[in-house]
């Protein structure tokens, strides 16, 4: 039950760290940065400004370590995919948070 409620802290936490990059004013220093860098039609600046995309880099970065900090690491399958299957889990959550906070 306690992989419940780290599986929901963890989602909850990276889309707001995925809304704070992408959408909120305080995140604008970060995206006017990659955009004068790699120009507006690059595919950093596209990232930069897509929860989707971004969410799935937290979600890639954070999912394992919040698993490991968490002492979790045998309650996934040791067939490989338990990590690879959860990020993707969390990451498709965070993109569907981001379109929801949107409308």
């Amino acid at each position: 039950m306690a992989a419940v409620w780290i599986v929901a802290l963890l989602t909850l936490a990276a889309a707001r760290l995925t809304r704070v990059l992408t959408t909120d004013k305080i995140g604008e220093p970060y995206r006017a940065f990659i955009v004068r860098r790699f120009g507006p039609e690059s595919l950093a600046a596209y990232f930069a400004h897509c929860a989707w995309c971004t969410g799935m880099w937290i979600a890639a970065l954070a999912t394992p370590l919040t698993w490991w900090a968490a002492g979790l690491r045998h309650h996934l399958p040791s067939t490989g995919v338990g990590h690879p299957a959860l990020t993707l889990t969390v990451s498709y959550l965070i993109g569907v948070l981001a379109r929801a906070d949107s409308e």
